[in-house]
């Protein structure tokens, strides 16, 4: 251990570790590049942590510690940090101890929050750390990686030159500009497919609204932001020639902390983990590996990963699961084609049936007979008794006003006849005030419990169904196990299935019932066993909401992993890691009846299938086109749908014109941007164009 310039030094033939000797805040050099990776400007702390008590709490940074101490492994190849009493905003001292190990080893420098002891009375709420480690400044060459469903990246010059070029361009300008209101996005989407008569709608609440690509008053992005999901446990940065992947090992109890050149914290662009206490209390060592790649990009970064998964044993490839179900074989070169069935408002009582299951009959017979589509995956929406999001789990009987359950039937057999898959859209996360199970609550997810409160029951959100509640996933699968084997015998044997929400980008939840206590890692281990109960036990095709890592070994689709940019650039990060693992769709609100906009190019370039949402009017209407884009998009499809994607490229300076490639040897252009490109092979790609080769 050298001691210079008050850091505490250890090194190998990659990098140094430094640990400031007085606040022990962290910084790395990366020998290969010179670049040195420590906090911003802003934020010189190691950590900070937040404690819960009945009257006092609040928030305490590590490096502030009454007492600092720091040992170096008996091996050299890290440090030993010990932080110990703390004085709160209110003078109150609290005694707490913390315990940090950082490793050194080869390109890796893992950060281990080992111990967190409290003082009786306290309870930890939750700890970030290393806290806005190893930052890009506005200045630098660079850019974030981020894992965010599709994925993205954020260049620092991204505020001052990228966004203001795209959206001059009309590239994303909503999604990039706008927090989006999820009431008035639920409302355009129901706008478009549902057959609500203008008299219906006006009784909805939201219909007096704005909807957002209006210029309507809404919230601009924050520049500092708590991400509570990322559909993969890592995150990076590329400075120059050095570039670092973080990998969150104990992922189940964290979140995630973005800031974009916030003044408030020095401009500076990072990532960083926040670990969550679970049940009050550490429990378990956190961990975080930041794996550091001479010239590395975001493609290495996936690669990396995508091994990491692999050793792990979370990567399951799609032919691995095809040998297991045969049935998924359906889905090589399967669009998604949801049928809108009827929606229920019943707490403004709009009813509307907007496919009936005859119609379904017809519109199947015509998408094989005469569009010659020969591989689909049909989900209606909106069997359920009362109809879509509604009275959720107890669905039985399936709904009557869009036809018999006969008929619906004879749709299913119609669609195997096809060669399609048939499934139904379910939901096992929730449960609505009227629905008879709901009772007094005894199967919803619960809070912490007060002496004198009782339990607080975890609220959803308002869906067509009314007030919903979460339902604790360690008693939903007897739901499940109770409903699913008797659809499927009523409807003469389904294919596949949608469990809706179960990967949904929302985080991992606790239940503070004594009756059915659940952690966050055990919400992921039951929402595994649901899944895992459909595709093996009962041999369906199973796919889920949004889309997240954890699920691969079960999971044969996901809907929603492909999605517009929230945060900067959109990047195939998602595909490059597991576009041989699972099926990636848009989501249901960004299906190609109701927009096409550039989700064909996106679909092209990563070998996705397409997704459509349908009823009886607008199937008729769009017809067409359907059957134009399913043939070329199903076609690649079916030649990629195995591969990995091994390479992708930003081929222009304003990131519009971009190149994928697969181990199959396909290459895929595509131009996002308002003017042709030649490639240097001399072939043009006109606007809004593509090119495969």
């Amino acid at each position: 251990m050298k001691n210079e310039e008050g850091f505490f030094k250890c090194e190998n033939r990659h990098l140094v570790l430094e640990v400031h000797r007085k606040l022990g805040w962290i910084r790395v050099v990366d020998k290969y590049s010179g670049q040195v990776w420590g906090p911003g400007p802003a934020s010189p702390t190691i950590g900070l942590l937040e404690l819960g008590h009945p009257i006092y709490g609040g928030v305490v940074s590590l490096s502030n510690a009454h007492h600092i101490n720091i040992t170096e492994f008996i091996s050299g190849n890290g440090f030993f940090l010990h932080f110990r009493g703390f004085t709160l905003a209110e003078n109150i001292d609290v005694d707490v101890e913390t315990m940090v190990k950082v490793e050194l080893s080869g390109l890796d420098v893992s950060v281990i929050v080992d111990k967190v002891s409290l003082e009786k009375g306290w309870k930890l709420n939750e700890l970030q750390l290393p806290f806005m480690a190893f930052c890009l400044d506005k200045n630098d060459e660079g850019y974030l990686v981020l894992p965010h469903q599709y994925g993205e990246i954020i260049p620092t010059n991204f505020f001052s030159s990228v966004k203001p070029e795209l959206m001059k361009a009309g590239v994303y300008p909503s999604r990039l500009q706008y927090t989006l209101d999820t009431n008035l996005e639920r409302a355009k989407v129901w706008k478009s497919f549902t057959d609500l008569t203008p008299e219906q709608l006006k009784r909805l609440p939201w219909e007096k609204e704005p909807i957002y690509e209006c210029p309507a008053p809404v919230k601009p992005r924050r520049l500092t932001e708590r991400l509570h999901f990322l559909s993969m446990a890592w995150f990076g940065a590329v400075r120059g020639k050095s570039a670092y992947i973080a990998i969150n090992e104990t992922f189940e109890d964290s979140l995630y902390l973005l800031s974009l050149a916030d003044p408030a914290h020095g401009q500076v662009f990072t990532i960083s983990p926040i670990w969550l206490a679970s049940q009050g209390q550490l429990r378990y060592p956190r961990k975080i590996k930041y794996s550091f790649i001479p010239d590395g990009t975001y493609v290495s970064m996936c690669k990396a990963y995508r091994s990491h998964t692999i050793r792990a044993g979370i990567f399951k490839s799609l032919k691995e699961k095809m040998e297991k179900n045969p049935q998924a074989k359906k889905l090589i070169g399967a669009p998604i084609v949801r049928f809108w069935v009827m929606d229920n408002f019943v707490w403004y009582g709009v009813k509307a049936v907007s496919t009936s299951y005859k119609g379904m009959q017809k519109i199947l017979k015509d998408m094989k007979d005469n569009l010659g589509i020969t591989r689909a995956l049909i989900l209606p929406a909106g069997t359920q008794k009362r109809g879509f999001d509604n009275i959720y789990p107890d669905i039985l009987p399936l709904a009557e006003e869009p036809g018999k359950s006969s008929e619906l039937a004879e749709a299913c057999r119609l669609a195997k006849q096809n060669g399609y898959l048939f499934g139904l859209y379910d939901n096992y996360m929730i449960i609505f005030m009227d629905s008879p199970s709901m009772k007094a609550g005894q199967d919803t997810l619960k809070g912490p419990r007060w002496s004198f409160e009782g339990y607080e029951i975890s609220g959803s959100a308002i869906w067509q169904g009314g007030q919903s509640f979460a339902l604790c996933p360690k008693v939903a699968m007897g739901y499940a196990q109770k409903n699913i084997p008797l659809i499927s015998e009523k409807l003469d044997g389904l294919t596949a299935y949608f469990l809706d929400i179960t990967t949904a980008p929302v985080p991992l939840r606790e239940c503070c019932d004594i009756n059915h206590p659940l952690t966050r890692r055990e919400d992921k281990e039951y929402r595994l066993k649901m899944l895992k109960y459909v595709s093996e036990e009962l041999g369906m095709v199973v796919g889920s909401e949004g889309g997240v890592f954890w699920a691969i070994p079960h999971a044969h689709y996901m809907e929603g992993i492909v999605a517009h940019p929230k945060y900067g650039i959109p990047a195939p990060l998602f595909n490059l890691v597991f576009h041989d693992a699972v099926m990636s769709y848009w989501w249901i609100g960004d299906s190609y009846a109701q927009s096409m906009d550039d989700k064909l190019l996106y679909d092209l370039l990563c070998g996705n299938p397409t997704n459509w949402t349908f009823n009886d009017k607008l199937y008729w209407q769009k017809r067409s086109k359907f059957g134009e884009v399913v043939r070329v998009a199903s076609e690649l499809h079916k030649q990629v749908a195995l591969d990995e994607m091994t390479n992708h490229q930003f081929l222009t300076s304003d990131y519009l014109v971009q190149k994928s490639e697969f181990s199959s040897g396909r290459q895929v252009y595509v131009n996002f941007s308002s003017s042709d490109y030649k490639t240097k092979e001399g072939k043009i790609i006109k606007t809004k164009g593509y090119l495969l080769s």
